[in-house]
């Protein structure tokens, strides 16, 4: 949030390439401008006003401490800043071809086959590790995940099934 002379949440932000910081309008005329930034990173300065109510800042790859001003209140001491660090990944995981996959790549529906029919958690994993699609599966041999809502790019797609979890990766594209 951008008012009342300050950035909430102004410092202690911890994010990873690919993340978008938003900041949000939430009353008088200010900027946020970037004042310090790692090598190889973005600039930028956007005004944040009552026309201009929100400002989208996709993080690179550049890890570091990114600090930024409001331009006109930077000497009232609105300032902030943020650090981006190393995606955390998915780890290591048991990976004999207990399930499989296609079409890979997918647009829309997956189709996800087990070697046996029994319960399975399968969760979906972007790059930086996070899970953006999580389902548990009932005493289904097959089943079918719509893939139409995520966003282009390359994925973990990861079955735990009696105990053993197993990994594919996937790439979705529209």
């Amino acid at each position: 949030m951008v008012g009342d002379f300050s950035f909430t949440p102004a410092t202690g932000l911890t994010v990873h390439p690919g993340d978008i910081i938003e900041w949000k309008w939430a009353g008088g005329t200010h900027t946020t401008t970037s004042t310090s930034i790692p090598s190889g990173a973005t600039a930028w300065d956007s005004p944040i006003t009552s026309s201009s109510t929100t400002f989208d800042y996709t993080v690179p790859a550049a890890l570091g401490t990114y600090s930024y001003k409001c331009t006109p209140h930077a000497s009232m001491g609105m300032t902030g800043s943020f650090t981006v660090v190393d995606a955390t990944g998915v780890g290591n995981v048991t990976s004999p071809v207990a399930f499989n996959i296609f079409p890979n790549p997918v647009s829309s529906m997956l189709h996800l086959q087990f070697a046996e029919t029994a319960d399975a958690q399968v969760t979906v994993f972007d790059l930086t590790g996070r899970a953006v699609m999580n389902t548990n599966i009932r005493s289904a041999k097959d089943t079918d995940l719509n893939m139409q809502q995520m966003a282009p790019g390359s994925y973990i797609v990861c079955a735990e099934q009696n105990g053993k979890v197993y990994r594919k990766e996937l790439t979705v594209i529209h």
